[in-house]
């Protein structure tokens, strides 16, 4: 079995999630060959503490997002359909659009804390890391979700 490094946040409530990690890692090298921070969009931080600031990591054609992003608009904000919150950097970019997560980084649906609304959030291969809300919801100043995610780049 691969030794995965700690880089996810809360690796405890994401098993499945790591267990997918782990067999795409097993297809190239345990060891990342690169990491970059991805640029937040105006308003969004990261949620600090221990928690992972949001980054890529790139081990050979694989690609893992991993941070908690936050709202600090200072106020509540309803987002509407592709709402940029980040930027994936070049090179870390998923390739074509349409492909599907785990392995595709297309699309991942989260929920932001503090609501009950799901929301799909695509990862652009412009780069582009947009929100779109099943149903447009208000996400409170501080309300955080993850943008754990993994893909394949070209």
């Amino acid at each position: 079995m691969t030794t995965v490094p700690h880089v996810l946040p809360r690796q405890d409530v994401l098993p499945s999630w790591n267990d997918a990690l782990r067999a795409a890692l097993a297809e190239v090298n345990a060891t990342p060959s690169s990491r970059a921070a991805m640029t937040l969009a105006s308003g969004w931080g990261h949620y600090g503490g221990t928690w992972a600031d949001c980054q890529v990591i790139r081990w050979g054609s694989l690609v893992v997002s991993i941070g908690l992003i936050k709202n600090n608009t200072g106020a509540s904000v309803t987002p509407t359909a592709n709402y940029l919150i980040a930027t994936v950097p070049v090179g870390y970019r998923p390739r074509g659009v349409g492909s599907v997560a785990p392995l595709g980084g297309r699309i991942i649906t989260t929920q932001f804390s503090q609501t009950a609304a799901l929301y799909r959030i695509d990862f652009l291969d412009t780069g582009s890391v947009v929100l779109d809300p099943t149903t447009p919801t208000v996400i409170p100043n501080g309300g955080y979700m993850s943008l754990n995610a993994m893909w394949r780049v070209a």
